[in-house]
C-alpha cells in the first residue's frame, strides 16, 4: 500500500488512513452498522473498512469514542470540530481527518486506474471539458480523473453548504503537468466556498485518488 502519495497530497494536520477492505482490523459499533443491513456483502466489508479507519483517524486527534453516523444523503456526521471524508473501492479504502482550525472541510476520492467509457462523458463532462480531454494521449483515463475531481469537489463543499451539486453544475480546469485542478463553483454556493475550489490527484495502489481541502 503506497500512503505517501496520499499523505502529499493534504498539508500538515491531516491525518490520512488507508488500507485495503478486509485487512483492516474492524472496529466499528453496532448503531454505525444499521444502515448496511441487507447490503450486498462486498459493499458492507468496504463499509466497515471507512468506519474503521475513520475511529483510526478520530483516535489520533484526541477522539477516543464516537459513535460516527451518517445523514439523510449518507455523509459521515463527524465529531465537532472534526472535518473528514471516506472514499473506498474493493480494493481501497482512504479515509481523511482534520480538526476544523486545520482544514475546515475535506474531499476524497479513489477509482481504479482505467478508462471512464465514453458513453459516460456526456453525463460527467461539459462541452469544454469533452473538448479538452478528446485532444489528450490518453483521454479516457483523463476523464475518470476529472469525474474523481468532482466527486471530491462535492464531498468537499457539502458539509458546507448542505447542497447537491451535480456533475455539470462545475467547471473543471486541470493542470495535468502538475496534477492540480481548480474547479469553478457555481453561484449558489460561491457565497459559501468561493468562487473556485482547487485539489490535486496521485496514483496509488492502483487507484486515481483525487483530494480537495478547504481552509476557509
Amino acid at each position: 500500500m503506497l500512503i505517501e502519495p496520499i499523505r502529499n497530497l493534504f498539508s500538515r494536520g491531516v491525518v490520512v488512513k488507508a488500507g485495503v477492505p478486509g485487512s483492516i482490523a474492524e472496529d466499528v459499533l453496532p448503531a454505525e452498522l444499521e444502515p448496511m443491513a441487507g447490503v450486498h456483502p462486498r459493499r458492507h466489508l468496504e463499509f466497515v473498512a471507512g468506519r474503521s479507519l475513520a475511529r483510526q483517524g478520530l483516535r489520533e486527534l484526541g477522539v477516543a469514542s464516537f459513535v460516527l453516523l451518517s445523514d439523510s444523503k449518507r455523509a459521515p456526521i463527524w465529531p465537532a470540530g472534526i472535518s473528514g471524508s471516506i472514499t473506498h473501492k474493493p480494493e481501497l479504502c482512504v479515509v481523511v481527518v482534520a480538526p476544523m482550525s486545520r482544514a475546515r472541510s475535506l474531499g476524497i476520492d479513489a477509482e481504479p486506474e482505467d478508462e471512464l467509457k465514453t458513453e459516460l462523458w456526456k453525463a460527467v463532462l461539459d462541452s469544454q471539458e469533452t473538448a479538452a480531454v478528446a485532444r489528450l494521449p490518453d483521454p479516457g483515463v483523463a476523464a475518470r480523473i476529472m469525474f474523481s475531481a468532482k466527486e471530491s469537489i462535492y464531498k468537499c463543499q457539502y458539509p458546507i453548504t448542505r447542497q447537491y451539486l451535480g456533475f455539470h453544475d462545475v467547471h473543471l480546469e486541470m493542470d495535468w503537468g502538475a496534477r492540480r485542478f481548480n474547479c469553478l463553483m457555481p453561484e449558489s454556493v460561491a457565497g459559501e466556498v468561493g468562487g473556485s475550489m482547487t485539489g490535486s490527484w496521485c496514483v496509488s495502489a492502483g487507484h486515481i485518488v483525487t483530494a480537495v481541502e478547504f481552509r476557509g
